[in-house]
């Protein structure tokens, strides 16, 4: 089954895309904290990732440039969202 990794500090957005993505059979994976985002994809290993754009203390571009410097993630692919 394809996991996602949603990341997002909405608690509410996270609830609304995982109920979502569930419902489409996806198995997803929420983090409402993006400091906490790059060890969480470590244990899960997600097939994608669902990043919002603008978060406290590392935003969705600087989460986008950590995950493509591990080389787990270069290839992996990563969507960003934003209001």
């Amino acid at each position: 089954m394809t996991k996602i990794m949603i990341v997002d500090d909405d608690k509410e957005a996270t609830d609304l895309l995982e109920n979502l993505l569930k419902l489409e059979g996806y198995t997803p994976v929420s983090v409402n904290d993006s400091t906490k985002a790059a060890q969480i994809a470590d244990s899960t290993n997600p097939d994608l990732f669902l990043i919002d754009l603008m978060m406290p203390e590392i935003d969705g571009f600087k989460l986008c440039r950590l995950l493509r410097a591990d080389p787990k993630f270069a290839h992996t692919p990563v969507i960003i969202l934003t209001a």
